[in-house]
């Protein structure tokens, strides 16, 4: 929400002054450009209804995240498109056996999904390979205004595999 927007050149065309606000806000937020962006004035209550409209489809967003079996076939499909690197210290690459998406509603008006990622080893996940994984997630499930959280954890192959019944049992 840019506020004040009333200051902002008052004299100039207000789609002019919209757009280059936009670009200056974007530039330097650039990290949540997955954020709406809204110029209001409550001093004259100009596009302050906006706003509430913005923030109910960011909670509705918020709300449909997808199911298991949805979550890990975007997921999947983005390692097999670009597969992660391999590690040059471990000289192995990740691998992801399972994701899910949890919320924690009680602290928060707006629950923000963390999906928690199970794999080999987390040491392995690079900070860019998950903004890739955050980018195909949303191109996947667009979810504007939400941030997507990940939580990787480290877990065993042998801890994902049925476990064998002893002979003659």
């Amino acid at each position: 929400m840019l506020n004040k927007f009333d200051l902002f050149h008052p004299g100039a065309n207000r789609t002019a002054r919209l757009e280059e606000a936009t670009e200056h806000v974007r530039k330097e937020l650039f990290f949540l450009h997955y954020a709406p962006f809204v110029a209001c004035s409550a001093k004259t209550g100009g596009s302050v209804e906006h706003v509430l409209k913005e923030a109910l489809k960011i909670k509705k967003g918020a709300q449909n995240i997808p199911g298991t079996g949805q979550l890990n076939r975007i997921l999947q499909s983005a390692l097999e498109d670009t597969p992660p690197p391999i590690d040059g210290r471990l000289k192995k690459r990740l691998k992801l056996y399972y994701a899910t998406a949890a919320t924690n509603e009680k602290y928060s008006v707006i629950p923000v999904p963390t999906i928690v990622l199970f794999v080999n080893d987390k040491r392995l996940m690079a900070t860019s390979y998950e903004s890739y994984l955050t980018n195909r997630y949303r191109a996947g499930h667009p979810a504007p205004g939400i941030p997507i959280i990940f939580s990787v954890r480290s877990r065993s192959r042998r801890e994902w595999e049925p476990r064998q019944r002893p002979q003659g049992h």
